[in-house]
């Protein structure tokens, strides 16, 4: 028999969208932008790419913070690109107590 917190655990997963990305330090996305859009939500307008998944094919969604918006704009990434982002985790603000996500993203140009 399980225990009431493995049960809730297991809930959770079949809950979870696993069509958003929610990556760990160091996992990466490597996949083709099919999109780039924004939308609303509770914390206010926000920017969002959705990626097809180079090793299963499955449209991922990510939602943009400033990092990964600026790192779009900078390397002219747009639809139909093959692009990879690497999660590198939270990071801090220099002369802050505030942190961010950060990512490495590159944009595949086929060199």
């Amino acid at each position: 028999m399980s225990t009431f917190s493995e049960r809730l655990n297991a809930k959770a997963k079949s809950v979870k969208n696993d069509s958003v990305w929610h990556p760990e330090e160091g996992e990466q996305l490597i996949g083709k932008i099919m999109k780039f859009g924004e939308t609303v939500t509770a914390s206010g307008d926000t920017k969002y790419v959705e990626i097809t998944r180079e090793d299963d094919g499955k449209i991922i969604t990510v939602w943009c913070n400033k990092v990964l918006v600026n790192a779009f704009t900078k390397q002219a990434i747009s639809e139909g690109d093959r692009i990879g982002i690497e999660y590198l985790g939270r990071e801090q603000i220099k002369d802050s107590d505030k942190t961010f996500h950060n990512y490495a993203v590159l944009k595949d140009t086929g060199e």
